[in-house]
C-alpha cells in the first residue's frame, strides 16, 4: 500500500488449482478513500481501507507460450527472500529430451518480486537446426588459413626481394658515380638519362644539365650521321659492334674513342 503500485504475493497454492503446489499467485491492489488522493507512502497506508486481488495460476497463464513442443525447458523461481529457491514452474519435456545442451539464466522484478527465469534448449531442438558438422566447417577452415598463409609468404617474399633489388641498384648506381671512367646511358631515342661524376669532368657539363638532353650534344656535326645510323639499328633489334668515334665537351673540345 504504501507505494502505491499493484504487487504480487510470493508462490502459493490455490484450492481450485489441482495439482500446482504452489504454482499461482495473488495480484494486490490498494483501495484508498475517494477523493483523498495520496501522495506519500504515509497518507497512502492511512486512507487504505481495504484491497482488490486477482488469483493467477501460472500454468494456465503459460498454456499457449511456444516451447516448441518440448524443445525447450521453462522453469521459473522466486528468489526475492533470503530462503531456499522453490521453483514455482517448469514446463513439461519429452522423455528423449532430458539433457540440455545449452541454457541462459536471467532474473526480473515483477511486481515487487524477484522472478529467476531459466531457459534450457534440449538436444532435440539443435538437431531441428540442421547445423553444420564440425569436419565440414573445419576443412575449409583450414584451407583457407593455408593460402592465406601462403599469401602473407608470398607477399613477405616479394616484400624481400623488392628490397634486395633497390640495395642492388643502389649499389650499381654507387660503384657507376664513383667510377673514374666516363659512363652515360641514354634511351633509344637519344636522350640521356644518366650522367656520373666522371662524365662532369670530361664533358663540362653537370647531371642536371646533362640528363633530359639529346645526346647529339657529345657529337660533333660532322659525326651526327653516323650516331643517328647507331640508334636506328638499336631501335630495329640489330647488334652494333664495338667502333672508334670521336665526342665533343661542353667547350668544343674533341676527344677520340
Amino acid at each position: 500500500m504504501r507505494s502505491g503500485m499493484a504487487t504480487i504475493t510470493a508462490p502459493i497454492s490455490l484450492v481450485q488449482a489441482t495439482g500446482e503446489d504452489q504454482g499461482a499467485f495473488l495480484i494486490l491492489s490498494p483501495i484508498f478513500r475517494p477523493g483523498t488522493g495520496p501522495k506519500s507512502p504515509d497518507e497512502r497506508a492511512a486512507v487504505t481501507f481495504g484491497w482488490a486481488y486477482t488469483p493467477i495460476a501460472i500454468r494456465e497463464v503459460l498454456s499457449h507460450f511456444d516451447l516448441r513442443n518440448g524443445d525447450f525447458r521453462l522453469v521459473l523461481s522466486d528468489v526475492s527472500g533470503p530462503g531456499p529457491v522453490y521453483p514455482f514452474f517448469e514446463s513439461a519435456l519429452r522423455q528423449e529430451s532430458r539433457q540440455a545442451v545449452l541454457s541462459r539464466r536471467i532474473e526480473r522484478d515483477v511486481f515487487g518480486r524477484r522472478w529467476r527465469i531459466d531457459l534450457h534448449a534440449q538436444a532435440r531442438y539443435l538437431q531441428g537446426l540442421n547445423q553444420l558438422q564440425p569436419n565440414t566447417v573445419l576443412m575449409p577452415g583450414a584451407l583457407t588459413s593455408l593460402l592465406l598463409a601462403a599469401l602473407v609468404a608470398a607477399v613477405r617474399l616479394g616484400r624481400q626481394r623488392e628490397r634486395e633489388n633497390a640495395a642492388k641498384k643502389a649499389l650499381l648506381a654507387a660503384s657507376v658515380d664513383s667510377s673514374t671512367v666516363a659512363i652515360i646511358a641514354e634511351t633509344l631515342e637519344g636522350r640521356i638519362t644518366s650522367w656520373n661524376r666522371a662524365a662532369e669532368t670530361v664533358f663540362g657539363y653537370s647531371a642536371e644539365k646533362a640528363i633530359g638532353q639529346p645526346s647529339q650534344i657529345l657529337v660533333p656535326p660532322q659525326r651526327r650521321p653516323e650516331a643517328a645510323r647507331v640508334l636506328a639499328d638499336l631501335n630495329e633489334g640489330r647488334s652494333v659492334p664495338a667502333f672508334d668515334t670521336v665526342c665533343q665537351t661542353k667547350w668544343a673540345a674533341v676527344w677520340r674513342y
